[in-house]
């Protein structure tokens, strides 16, 4: 009887200890997911300033130069594909709202910046960690897919000119702000690696 009451102790000891960790598993991880979205929102205001107000207009509005995708790129490769892919939308949509430089709705751009976010946290997922190398090739990947390709697509068809003729005119501003960004990229990680949790990104090195 009395090892029947031990026992019965010791399991609602244990329970009691679970319940606990559960709690505070609980509240750290609503903790993290909080920690993320406030360091998405900084970066998607920080992306809406830089295109709207900090980016240079070449070409009659056909090719903007300048730190554009820097954030978006940084929120897919700290966070991930999924806080990446969000981030690019709700930043063009809402620089699209803002309407500062009288910029038009177009659903391909919105995506194209979509997949910003999402390319730069693929390439984290496959590496599993945010390197010099791997940003590197996130903003690669970037430039040349989503800057020199897709976005050219959507310039084309607002502006109607043809394709590769657009191409070739924006080419030297999107590799421009690809080099541009790459650096910002370098220098902004191990600022970033001071601030941030330790086991909320990827190792940054």
């Amino acid at each position: 009887m009395e090892n029947k009451e031990q026992n019965k102790g010791f399991a609602q000891a244990l329970r009691r200890l679970y319940l606990l960790g559960s709690c505070r598993t609980l509240i750290r991880s609503r903790g993290m997911l909080a920690y993320k979205l406030a360091l998405s929102a900084i970066l998607v205001a920080l992306t809406i300033i830089l295109t709207r107000i900090g980016a240079i207009m070449l070409q009659g509005g056909q090719l903007r130069v300048g730190l554009t995708w820097m954030p978006i790129i940084l929120v897919g490769l700290l966070l991930g594909p999924y806080y990446g892919l969000l981030a690019g939308g709700v930043s063009d949509l809402l620089g699209v709202l803002i309407n500062i430089q009288s910029g038009s709705f177009h659903l391909l751009l919105t995506l194209n910046v979509c997949l910003v976010g999402l390319f730069a946290g693929l390439i984290q997922m496959a590496f599993a960690r945010v390197t010099a190398g791997t940003s590197l090739l996130a903003t690669v990947a970037v430039t040349v897919i989503n800057g020199a390709f897709i976005q050219t697509i959507g310039i084309a068809q607002i502006f109607g000119n043809p394709y590769w003729v657009q191409f070739w005119l924006r080419l030297p501003g999107v590799l421009a702000s690809g080099l541009a960004q790459y650096l910002a990229i370098i220098v902004l990680l191990p600022i970033i690696e001071q601030v941030l949790p330790r086991r909320s990104v990827p190792v940054v090195k």
